[in-house]
C-alpha cells in the first residue's frame, strides 16, 4: 500500500478573524452597557453614545487609527517626548 502525504498550507491571519473576535468583545460590552442604570440625564446621553459607537462597523476607525497613530507619534519626536505606541 502506498502513503500518501497531504500537505496543507497553515491558516494565513486574516481581518475576518480578527474581525470576529473585535464582533464578540462588542457584543459583551453592549450586554454590559445594557445592564447600566443611568443616574441622571447627563449619563443617559454618555450611554447613548458609546452606544452608537459599539454599533458603527463603517469601519471609519479601522482606516482612521493607523494614520492617527502615526501623526501624534510623529508630532511626539518633534516635541522630544517618547513615542506613545511601540507596534
Amino acid at each position: 500500500m502506498r502513503k500518501t502525504t497531504i500537505t496543507t498550507k497553515p491558516a494565513k491571519r486574516t481581518r475576518s478573524r480578527g474581525r470576529a473576535a473585535s464582533d464578540i468583545a462588542v457584543a459583551a460590552a453592549l450586554k454590559d452597557i445594557n445592564r447600566l442604570t443611568p443616574g441622571s440625564a447627563k449619563a443617559a446621553e454618555t450611554i447613548a453614545l458609546l452606544k452608537s459607537w459599539l454599533k458603527d462597523d463603517s469601519g471609519y476607525d479601522e482606516q482612521t487609527w493607523p494614520k492617527l497613530k502615526k501623526a501624534l507619534d510623529q508630532q511626539r519626536a518633534k516635541v522630544g517626548a517618547r513615542r506613545l505606541f511601540d507596534e
